[in-house]
């Protein structure tokens, strides 16, 4: 995957000129897939016009040379989007970068999300291809951006100049000595199975609730009203004045979310976050101070207007899931959608959890659901320094659907709790992002102990789970 940043800052690799500040600093980004496959992502303040429809905070799938404009009148200069490269066969390619989803991660603060990609080749060439804001470095020579460079397994490949390439994490191209190797695998699977014996290890908690894990999906409107009187319908695209314009309602596209969820029972029901299956009911996922302001601007245009008692409430279109393992239907994404009803939120505020359950209450086949028996009783249960395993759909569809068999797929990691917060949760230093709240937190014996909700974005490594505990209260209230 390659990232382009746009924005008035010098810093992205495309910089809008704008003396009026109308665009933002990072005001969104182009991602190219390896297929080929374009998406736009808008991050601003006043949103991108694309295909001559207004987004904002949202990712849309574009054309190269479709018309994107930003709200200062500059258009995308295509020019400066480069193509994505054609080496003749490549047999691999290792994505390289700050991002969870590489295949091999950086740390350095220099370095960039998605910084490079080492492509190797069937005749066992290998390629480097940079990316980045601040370079890669090949024997102390700075490569050019987005040329594929060639260059020999051992030379000393430094990413911003600040993190050297492991060479040892790159699989050889070509060499294979089976007479070592053989042997050794087979002491190996006769070790790991000795140990899977005597223990339950985590590689087992991932097996065994892999098919239990669903990515959820939620899509809405917001509509703010007034006392009973329904003011605007607040959507992806913009905001419908419902007093003078209901008529454009059919043109707003709403707001699309995804998250990760788990099953609780043999009819369906599924736990998740609340800020996934009721975005509107938490602060964590609508910026109610930007909806305040939008809706100011709009009102200050009408020479003001005196609200009596304003509110934000969510008008559902359509919740569901998607099965770890389902296919992902290009033609038709919702094809394999099942939809869902929501259930509850939990009653206490502090504890950010949900229920929702399957429109025909049944368990889907070949799924297996999580049974109260391996569901913690006790917080006393859970010790700083156990080790754990999330698994759940980090990132949503953007690494879900990283795979060639465009299935969606799920994402063990693994790591040990670090701190016991409170009555309510726990912090561990396992991997996450946006997209894996919902995800359920196993202890090494296959305890679920936690629901992954929160992390701290801009530090990898400090994520946060509701004790599991709570989740007994939400299904039998």
């Amino acid at each position: 995957m390659m990232i382009i940043s746009i924005g008035r800052s010098p810093n992205n690799k495309i910089v809008v000129s704008d003396s009026t500040n109308a665009v933002s600093s990072n005001h969104g980004e182009i991602k190219l897939l390896d297929n080929g496959s374009l998406f736009y992502c808008d991050k601003s303040r006043n949103g991108t016009m694309v295909n001559g429809k207004l987004i904002n905070q949202m990712e849309c799938s574009v054309q190269r040379g479709a018309p994107i404009i930003f709200p200062n009148g500059a258009r995308l200069d295509w020019k400066q989007i480069p193509f994505p490269s054609h080496l003749a066969d490549v047999k691999k390619q290792i994505t390289i970068g700050k991002s969870p989803d590489n295949d091999i991660q950086l740390t350095g603060s220099r370095t960039s999300r998605y910084h490079a990609v080492l492509k190797i080749t069937r005749n066992r060439e290998y390629y480097l291809y940079d990316q980045s804001i601040n370079g890669t470095y090949v024997n102390g020579n700075r490569i050019p951006c987005y040329v594929d460079c060639k260059v020999r397994r051992g030379d000393k490949i430094s990413f911003a100049n600040e993190q050297l390439l492991e060479w040892k994490q790159v699989q050889g191209a070509g060499f294979k000595p089976i007479y070592y190797v053989l042997p050794i695998l087979l002491l190996l699977i006769a070790l790991g199975s000795l140990w899977g014996y005597k223990s339950f290890g985590i590689v087992d908690v991932s097996k065994k609730y892999n098919n239990s894990v669903c990515l959820v999906y939620n899509s809405f409107y917001l509509a703010y009203l007034d006392g009973k009187d329904t003011l605007y319908y607040i959507g992806a695209s913009g905001i419908v004045d419902m007093q003078n314009e209901p008529y454009k309602l059919s043109e707003l596209q709403p707001i699309e979310s995804t998250g990760s969820g788990f099953f609780v029972s043999s009819t369906g029901k599924i736990i998740t976050n609340r800020h996934v299956a009721a975005p509107w009911e938490s602060d964590l996922a609508i910026d109610k101070d930007l909806i305040q302001t939008k809706i100011g601007a709009i009102d200050a245009s009408n020479n003001g207007v005196r609200r009596f008692n304003p509110k934000v409430i969510g008008i559902p279109v359509k919740v569901g899931i998607f099965l770890n393992g389902s296919d992902m239907n290009k033609s038709d994404p919702f094809k394999n959608l099942i939809a869902c009803d929501f259930i509850r939120s939990a009653a206490d505020k502090e504890v950010d959890l949900a229920l929702i359950q399957t429109n025909n209450k049944t368990l889907p086949a070949g799924v297996d659901f999580i049974p109260n028996s391996n569901i913690i009783t006790d917080k006393k249960q859970i010790n700083v320094d156990d080790e754990i395993t999330i698994i759940g759909f980090p990132l949503g569809f953007d690494l879900a659907l990283k795979n060639s068999e465009n299935k969606i797929k799920s994402t063990s990691n693994h790591g040990r709790v670090s701190k016991i917060s409170d009555k309510y949760e726990i912090q561990y230093d396992a991997g996450s992002s946006h997209g894996a709240s919902g995800s359920p937190v196993f202890n090494k014996e296959g305890k679920l102990i936690a629901v992954n909700y929160a992390g701290v974005e801009a530090r990898e490594g400090y994520n946060f789970g509701i004790i599991a505990t709570h989740i007994r209260n939400i299904i039998s209230d």
